[in-house]
């Protein structure tokens, strides 16, 4: 396309006439527009019924034509137009989308890299944790030892306590025999003083049977000497 400023001319054959145009465009493009009308001129001759009409309606027709293509290219252009404002909108939405996503996508290599800081604190933690713990094991290992140290340390003179134990357990045992023995030979001696006892149990009642039958005599005696000096 030539510039604004250099004016072109071209000789184009248009319906077997030579004319000669000028224009802003270039050469190249007025030499196909030329082609363009002789190739639509060449299809109305086709037709009889084109060919019988006046000159005037067959330019008139042909007028009408190359306007008919005319709006048909614009509004196919139109469309096309239309087509590609949807698609880039479609475009602008999808990178927008994409765009959208990829924030999210930040967003969340984001805060992953944070859990993951976080899960390796954590991690951090239960090592130490851990150790702690080892050492508080440690520890009371250490405190079980020594105490079981100062137990075996311990440990003689609560054996001597034992045996001391042992030997009064003994004495008391030997005490109680011999309590025993005592008591075995007292009651083998208990019978005679029971018997003992018995028989001076039974004299005693006996006199005592005698003593009262006697008193009870004298007694029968004296009322009988009180009765015969009252008679005289």
């Amino acid at each position: 396309m030539a510039s604004t400023f250099d004016k072109q001319e071209a000789d184009v054959t248009i319906g077997g006439k030579v004319y000669t145009l000028m224009g802003y465009e270039s050469e190249d493009y007025l030499q196909r527009v030329a082609a363009y009308i002789n190739t639509r001129l060449s299809e109305y001759q086709k037709s009889d019924s084109f060919r019988r009409l006046p000159i005037e309606t067959q330019h008139v027709l042909e007028l009408l034509n190359i306007a008919d293509d005319f709006f048909k290219a614009r509004e196919q252009l139109e469309q096309t137009t239309s087509d590609l404002e949807k698609r880039d909108k479609e475009t602008y939405d999808l990178k927008h989308n994409l765009v959208v996503q990829m924030t999210k996508m930040e967003a969340l290599e984001k805060t992953f890299k944070e859990l993951q800081n976080e899960n390796s604190k954590n991690e951090r933690r239960v090592i130490e944790l851990e150790a702690e713990l080892r050492g508080r094991d440690h520890e009371a290992e250490t405190l079980k030892s020594v105490r079981s140290h100062e137990a075996v340390k311990h440990e003689p003179v609560k054996h001597e306590t034992a045996k001391h134990e042992t030997g009064k357990h003994e004495t008391a045992k030997h005490e109680a025999g011999k309590q025993e023995a005592d008591g075995q030979e007292t009651a083998k001696r208990e019978p005679v003083k029971h018997e003992t006892v018995k028989q001076m149990s039974l004299k005693d009642y006996e006199g005592g049977k005698v003593q009262s039958i006697k008193e009870h005599v004298d007694a029968r005696a004296q009322s009988s000497k009180g009765n015969t000096g009252g008679t005289r």
